[in-house]
């Protein structure tokens, strides 16, 4: 075989891996999220089975007929590409119920190690059919690593930028299966007879693909997307699936994890939502104000009920288009399609007050919470404004590292630090970190009536502020140790698998 082949088949190898494994992370997040342990499962995995593939390429080159052994390979990794789509929903629903860590990794484990092993053997293949007459066996070794990776290198930006926003993850992977079909006629004496027999099997596995998820029976799927963010979908179901009303509402999922939800008909905002709207009222001034987060466009609708006028900032252009089209987001608005931070440091806007709502299914943008990040916000308050940030509940604990962290970095910017929570356990409430140069002393005083006069009584009592014993627990959080992630691992694992409990495992039937 021609040695521009055989980098070929590097170059390619190298792609195909790549593009395996950042459709592996996509392909569970709906199920176990996009937290830092399910990458670094993403990452452990994707080492063990190139590991494995090294040892067991070096093993088979020494057998005869190398290029019969490329063309199991490569054939062998563009079936299981080809097929994962078909199968794997059914298995990451069973998996859904084991601990978040094991049940990403063992899932991981049936996505990607088995073609990863495979794609890991072909490099050493190949450079035992350069080197074998060589006397310089080092410099193909170090070419075909050097192609492969390479191939990996553009298959990571062309994958993130274009594959998975324009055709979703699971398209991406029968692309690459197709890609590593054609590699195996490359490899092996194929008779012209035969071909048409594999171009229509994969044609007919296209074909036969359902690329959406399953639902319950009762659920509308209004419509669903993968891209950079991840899985997101906008779903129509009544309360009574949940064993509430029997009231039709509308949810936005991001990687399954609810991000807003609307009743077709009536009012309808999250407790924290509410909560938010009272603080709001409670501060000094509020004629302008700046949304980091859209979701549904749930709270910018709370404020223009209310005549607070807010630039909104929303990293997603899918949700941004999702909130219009089925959330009733006024289409005339204005929404900035760009990162928060990137938006806090390019704009020269003044803001009364700062609403910071940027998750990523369960995983908030920490990039946002270190001091730098806090102190591009700042930079942008009036004299008297406001920083409201929504977080997870937990206080107590490691769970609650993460929230007294961001506490004690937003204190030692010089603001006080007010936390109002939402009612029940730790585990199922949200709360809301208030943060300025003074503090709210009286949250029942509000200029918004969205909650009753016992309800700002409630806010005004659950509020509290952490005492320095409890802040001593907290780490200062900067763009050098960005660790937040790691601080609310714990919690957002608590999150997701009560989430899963809750919502996934009743309306997805994959």
């Amino acid at each position: 075989m021609r040695n521009r082949i055989l980098y070929s088949l590097a170059f390619l190898e190298g792609s195909s891996v790549m593009i395996v494994e950042l459709c592996s992370a996509k392909l569970i997040a709906p199920y176990f999220g996009t937290g830092i342990q399910v990458w670094s499962a993403t990452i452990g995995i994707t080492m063990l089975g190139l590991a494995v593939g090294y040892f067991l390429g070096g093993y088979l080159s020494r057998l005869p007929n190398s290029n019969k052994l490329l063309s199991l390979l490569f054939g062998g990794s563009s079936i299981y590409c080809i097929l994962l789509p078909i199968w794997i929903g059914s298995v990451l629903q069973t998996l859904i119920t084991l601990p978040l860590v094991f049940g990403s990794i063992i899932s991981l484990i049936l996505i990607i190690l088995p073609v990863l092993i495979c794609l890991g053997a072909i490099s050493p293949i190949l450079i035992n059919m350069l080197g074998t007459k060589s006397t310089n066996p080092g410099k193909f070794a170090g070419l075909i690593y050097g192609i492969s990776t390479v191939g990996g290198i553009l298959a990571t930006f062309f994958t993130g930028f274009l594959l998975l926003p324009t055709i979703g993850v699971k398209t991406s992977l029968i692309g690459a299966g197709i890609v590593l079909f054609v590699c195996m006629l490359f490899t092996t004496k194929i008779q012209l007879k035969s071909t048409p027999l594999y171009l229509l099997f994969i044609l007919g596995t296209v074909l036969s693909l359902n690329g959406k998820s399953k639902f319950h029976p009762s659920v509308k799927v209004l419509a669903e997307s993968d891209g950079l963010m991840g899985n997101l979908k906008v779903l129509e179901h009544s309360e009574s699936l949940l064993g509430g009303s029997h009231r039709d509402g509308r949810v936005l999922l991001s990687n399954n994890a609810i991000q807003s939800f609307m009743y077709l008909e009536g009012p309808g905002m999250w407790e924290w939502e509410r909560n938010m709207m009272t603080l709001l009222g409670s501060l000094p001034k509020v004629d302008k104000g700046l949304l980091i987060g859209l979701g549904g466009g749930g709270m910018y609708k709370g404020m223009q009920s209310m005549n607070i006028g807010a630039d909104v900032v929303e990293i997603d252009a899918r949700i941004a288009k999702y909130a219009k089209e089925y959330f009733k987001f006024p289409k005339e608005k204005t929404i900035h399609i760009e990162d928060g931070r990137r938006f806090l440091k390019k704009s020269s806007k003044s803001y009364d007050f700062i609403i910071y709502d940027a998750f990523i299914s369960e995983s908030p943008a920490e990039h946002l919470l270190t001091q730098e990040g806090f102190l591009d916000g700042i930079k942008h308050l009036n004299d008297e404004g406001y920083i409201l940030l929504n977080f997870f509940g937990h206080i107590k604990g490691k769970k609650g590292i993460a929230l007294k962290s961001i506490v004690r970095t937003i204190q030692s910017l010089g603001l006080s630090v007010q936390l109002v929570p939402t009612s029940g356990s730790e585990s199922s409430r949200n709360i809301t970190v208030v943060a300025g140069k003074k503090p709210i002393l009286d949250f029942t005083n509000t200029r918004f009536d969205l909650v009753s006069d016992r309800e700002k009584s409630i806010i005004q009592n659950a509020t509290f502020q952490l005492n320095e014993t409890q802040l001593s627990e907290g780490i200062i959080l900067t763009d050098d140790k960005p660790i937040l992630s790691n601080l609310y691992h714990n919690a957002s694992i608590d999150w997701r698998q009560g989430h899963n409990k809750y919502y996934a495992r009743k309306i997805i039937r994959n």
